[in-house]
């Protein structure tokens, strides 16, 4: 019950700040500045921005009641975007941006216009090991640890992310095989 009230009030939360600043941000630039509309900090734009408020939230409130089972949904689309925009993306990037750097370490200086001065190829195992592994001129024991630290964590926000995705989907299916999904309804599942 603790853990659910918690949920509830960093829900709240979050919805109310989201929705705060996404709104000031779709006021000013599409009512300010496609439509020409009032600024937001004049008296006529508090009162645009607050009939924007309640038109939002009807809108949400809508969506929430006409999807059954919103809260299995918004679990799918966290584990498919949330989780690959926040941890997995983030540090697979790094790490392949670290094997870049290191595989370039022993290429002559880039100078635009002239022949690149590249050691060797991505067709190479040379190049590939110099990336993972670092050269003698790349010996940086904490960088490598790093390096490898970002793939660790990429590949187990991966493996989240599909536990995630596999959990919602097994979520939804049986919100629908119960018919507990009930659309603009409080009808109890029990």
């Amino acid at each position: 019950t603790v853990g659910n009230v918690f949920n509830l009030i960093s829900t709240i939360i979050a919805g109310g700040l989201y929705g705060n600043i996404g709104l000031k941000i779709l006021y000013v630039n599409l009512v300010e500045n496609f439509l020409k509309g009032p600024p937001l900090l004049s008296v006529r734009g508090r009162f645009c921005w607050s009939a924007l408020v309640v038109a939002f939230w009807w809108v949400g409130f809508i969506i929430g009641a006409a999807i059954p089972q919103v809260q299995t949904l918004s679990g799918m689309v966290g584990a498919v975007t949330n989780m690959q925009f926040t941890y997995s993306f983030p540090t697979g990037f790094t790490f392949l941006y670290l094997v870049q750097l290191d595989a370039t370490a022993e290429d002559g200086a880039y100078v635009p216009g002239s022949v690149s001065k590249r050691v060797d190829t991505w067709r190479d195992g040379s190049r590939w090991k110099r990336g993972l592994f670092g050269s003698a001129k790349t010996k940086r024991p904490m960088l490598q640890a790093w390096k490898w630290f970002n793939l660790v964590i990429c590949l187990a926000a991966l493996a989240t992310a599909g536990l995630g995705i596999y959990g919602s989907g097994l979520s939804i299916a049986a919100a629908f095989d119960t018919s507990a999904a009930t659309s603009f309804g409080c009808a109890a599942p029990v």
